[in-house]
């Protein structure tokens, strides 16, 4: 005798809902593959910084969003350059606290490497 027994609505909502939680809370317009964006976060002031490192042939960025009227949006984008460029790491390594923020670029300078604050 064979027993079939139906999912339990627990079952059913966990199958539903565990693809919802796996996904992004955030992710660039335009991104591309290989620019490993959320390499690196930091919180301070209210905000999140998010990392864009770039191992591609492009120079890093650092995304700043900030939470109003209970939503998360970009409200500003750092870089080194506004050209594309040499990758320079810039994005690589960030720490925040209070209204500052540290950016590393490990490969600035053809990998001199520098700190932006």
């Amino acid at each position: 005798m064979k027993i079939h027994r139906r999912p339990s609505l627990a079952t059913l909502l966990a199958i539903i809902a565990l693809p919802l939680l796996a996904a992004p809370a955030h992710a660039p317009f335009g991104g591309l593959h290989g620019q490993q964006y959320g390499g690196n976060v930091a919180v301070g002031n209210g905000q999140v910084l998010v990392g864009e490192a770039s191992a591609a042939a492009l120079p890093g960025v650092v995304y700043v969003y900030g939470r109003a009227a209970g939503r998360w949006s970009e409200v500003a984008r750092l870089s080194v350059s506004p050209v594309a460029g040499p990758p320079d790491g810039f994005g690589s390594s960030l720490d925040a606290g209070g209204d500052l923020a540290i950016v590393g670029a490990p490969r600035w300078e053809d990998g001199t490497g520098a700190a932006f604050v």
